[in-house]
C-alpha cells in the first residue's frame, strides 16, 4: 500500500515528533492533513494514543457538532495545546472520514465528556495499560471490573478510563475503541457526563489519508526473527534474556595487586575457580564473542533438550553482531530474536549522546523495520535498554525514544534496570508518563534487584513481565555492586513459586543471561540448557506445576514477543 508525500508528513505529525518540531510545523505549513484534521495528543494519554481533532466544527446538526465547544478560546486551547495551531480543513471532511471508518471498523466514537458546568473536557482521560493493573488497581481509579468486549483480542487489549464517570472501553482488534460499562455500550450517567463524538483511535490510522507502512502491517501478529517472520506457536520453550555474542569490556574491574598477573592469564583449570569468583576481572573472560564455535555447540545441545527460542539482548555499546547472530540461527534451527537500542550510559558513543529523543527514535524503529548495523537482518525487540542508578540524562532519553518506537510499533521492549531496588520502579514511571505500554515491556534481572518480597508484590502490580534471569549465577562477592547478595539458585525458585502462587504466572519469563565465558559448557559452567535440565526439574519438585511452568516458557514468551 503505497504512501503520499503527504501521507509521510502526516505520518510524522502523528508519531514521535512534538508539535512543535520544525518538521511538524512544516508539515502544517504545507496543509498536510488538512483533510484529516489536526491530530493532537491527549492531555494524561502520551504517546501511545492519539485524538482526531477536527480542525473547523461541522455543520450545525451534523452528528459531529457535539464535540466542539463553540466558545473560541477553549478551541483554542485544545487546538495549540502543545505548541501548534491547527490548520484550515473544509467543512465536513473529518466527518466523511470518520464515516468511512466507522463503517469499516465497526467501533462507537468516544469523546469529550462534559463537567458538571456543562464545559467539555478533556482532562479526566487517563491510561490503564493492563487487564491487571485495572484489576489490581481499580480502587485507584474508582472504576468497575469492565465487561468485556467478545470482539476484542487479548493481545489488542489496552484500557481506558473516564474518571468523571464508570465507562470503561476495549480497543477493537483493528483500530479504536468500543465503550462498555455497566449501563450499556455507549453512555455514562454518573454526575450528568455524557459521551460525545471525539475519536479515539492508534496513532497509525486507518483513513484514506493516513496508510499503515507494509512493514508494520505485516509484523502486527508476528514474532520478528533474525531470520524473518514467524508464527508465535513455532517458538516452543523460549529464554527470553540470553547474549550469545558480545563483549563486556565496560563493566571491567581492576583487580586487586596481588591478583594481576592471574587476571592477564588464559581461562585454565587453575584459575577457573578465581575466575568464577572474580569474572569481571578477567579480561579474556568477557570476550564472549571469541566463542562461536562453542555457542553453536551449546545451541544445538539446547534445542536437543527441548528448547526452541533465544531472545539474544546484545544492543549498541556491547558488540552487536547480528550476522553472527543469523548464522547461529541457520546452523542449529534455533530461533533468535535480536535487540534494536543501546545498553548502559558507560557505553554511549559521543553521537549517542548529542542525539535528540526523535533522532533515537528513528534508529530504533529503523532496526526493527528495516535492519541492524548495515545489514538487512532485522531486530525483533528493542532492548535490552541500558539504565544505570542514578539515571543519566541520555539513558531517560532513550527510555523516551523507545516509548515512542514502542507506541508506534506495538513491538516488545526488555530493560535492564540500575542496580537498586528503586530502579524498576523509577523505570516502569518514567515509560508510562511517556505513554508507553507497560504490557509488552519486561523488566530484567529482578533477582538481583528487588530482593524484598513486599517490594517485589508491589512492583508486581504495576503490570509488566517479571524476569527472572540470572540462574546458574552465584556469587559470593558480587563485583558489580558488593552492597548485594547475590541469590542462588534455590532462592530464585522460591520467588518464582511467590509469584506463581499470587497469581502472576502469566507476567513471569526465565533465562540465564550468559555474558561470559566461564558460564559455557565449554568451561565447565552450566551453559544455556541448564534451565531446562535442572531448574525445571527442582520447580516441579517445589511444587511449580507444569501448567505453570509452560506459561512461563512457552505462552508468556509469546505473548510478549508478538508484534501488536
Amino acid at each position: 500500500m503505497g504512501a503520499s508525500p503527504g501521507s509521510m508528513c502526516i505520518k510524522r505529525l502523528c508519531g514521535f515528533f512534538p508539535s512543535s518540531h520544525p518538521k511538524t510545523k512544516r508539515a502544517i505549513d504545507k496543509g498536510y492533513g488538512a483533510a484529516a484534521g489536526y491530530k493532537g495528543r491527549v492531555p494524561g494519554v502520551g504517546g501511545g494514543w492519539s485524538m482526531v481533532i477536527p480542525a473547523t466544527p461541522p455543520p450545525p446538526g451534523h452528528r459531529d457538532c457535539n464535540c466542539w465547544d463553540n466558545k473560541d478560546e477553549h478551541q483554542e486551547k485544545i487546538l495549540i495545546r502543545n505548541g501548534a495551531k491547527a490548520p484550515p480543513a473544509g467543512p465536513g471532511e473529518v466527518s466523511q472520514q470518520r464515516k468511512r471508518v466507522e463503517r469499516q471498523s465497526g467501533v462507537g466514537w468516544i469523546g469529550k465528556t462534559q463537567n458538571k458546568r456543562g464545559k467539555n473536557t478533556f482532562k479526566d482521560m487517563r491510561p490503564v495499560q493492563t487487564c491487571r493493573v485495572q484489576r489490581r488497581t481499580g480502587r485507584q481509579f474508582n472504576t468497575p471490573e469492565p465487561r468485556v468486549d467478545p470482539g476484542a483480542t487479548p493481545s489488542s487489549r489496552l484500557r481506558f478510563t473516564l474518571s468523571v464517570g464508570r465507562a470503561t472501553e476495549e480497543t477493537h482488534p483493528a483500530l479504536g475503541f468500543r465503550v462498555l460499562n455497566r449501563r450499556g455500550q455507549g453512555s455514562s450517567e454518573r454526575r450528568g457526563a455524557s459521551l460525545e463524538a471525539l475519536t479515539v483511535i492508534p496513532k497509525i490510522l486507518l483513513l484514506e489519508h493516513l496508510r499503515v507502512p507494509s512493514e508494520m502491517s505485516s509484523l502486527s501478529g508476528k514474532v520478528q526473527t533474525v531470520l524473518g517472520l514467524l508464527e508465535p506457536s513455532k517458538l516452543g520453550r523460549t529464554l527470553t534474556h540470553e547474549h550469545l555474542t558480545m563483549t563486556f569490556d565496560c563493566c571491567y574491574c581492576p583487580p586487586p595487586p596481588p591478583h594481576e598477573a592471574i587476571s592477564k592469564e588464559p581461562i585454565m583449570m587453575k584459575n577457573l575457580f578465581w575466575i568464577r569468583k572474580n569474572p569481571y576481572s578477567h579480561k579474556e573472560n568477557l570476550q564472549l564473542n571469541q566463542e562461536t564455535e562453542a555457542i553453536k555447540e551449546e545451541l544445538l545441545y539446547f534445542k536437543a533438550s527441548g528448547g526452541g527460542a533465544m531472545v539474544e539482548n546484545t544492543t549498541t555499546g556491547i558488540c552487536r553482531d547480528v550476522q553472527t547472530l543469523k548464522w547461529l540461527a541457520e546452523e542449529t534451527g534455533v530461533h533468535i530474536v535480536a535487540g534494536a537500542g543501546f545498553y548502559v550510559d558507560a557505553t554511549h558513543s559521543s553521537e549517542t549522546r548529542a542525539m535528540s529523543v526523535e533522532q533515537l527514535t528513528d534508529v530504533l524503529i529503523n532496526e526493527i523495520l528495516h535492519g541492524a548495523d548495515g545489514t538487512s537482518i532485522k531486530c525483533g525487540v528493542i532492548g535490552e535498554i541500558g539504565c544505570s542508578w542514578p539515571l543519566t540524562e541520555s539513558e531517560r532519553k532513550v527510555l523516551h525514544a523507545t516509548a515512542h518506537a514502542q507506541a508506534q510499533l506495538g513491538c516488545p521492549v526488555i530493560i535492564h534496570p540500575g542496580k537498586n531496588p528503586s530502579a524498576p520502579f523509577q523505570i516502569i514511571r518514567i515509560l508510562q508518563e511517556v505513554g508507553m505500554d507497560i504490557s509488552k515491556t519486561v523488566m530484567s534481572h529482578l533477582d538481583r534487584t528487588i530482593l524484598d518480597k513486599k517490594e517485589l508484590l508491589e512492583f508486581a502490580q504495576l503490570g509488566c513481565y517479571l524476569e527472572y534471569d540470572l540462574f546458574g549465577n552465584e556469587f559470593l562477592h558480587y563485583q558489580l555492586n558488593p552492597d548485594i547478595d547475590m541469590p542462588d539458585d534455590n532462592k530464585r525458585i522460591r520467588r518464582v513459586r511467590l509469584l506463581v502462587d499470587e497469581g502472576y504466572e502469566d507476567r513471569i519469563l526465565m533465562a540465564h543471561d550468559i555474558h561470559t565465558k566461564h558460564r559455557l559448557m565449554k568451561y565447565g559452567g552450566h551453559g544455556y540448557s541448564h534451565i531446562l535440565t535442572n531448574i525445571v526439574p527442582k520447580m516441579l519438585l517445589r511444587g511449580i506445576n507444569k501448567h505453570a511452568l509452560d506459561k512461563i516458557l512457552i505462552e508468556n514468551p509469546q505473548q510478549w514477543l508478538t508484534f501488536q
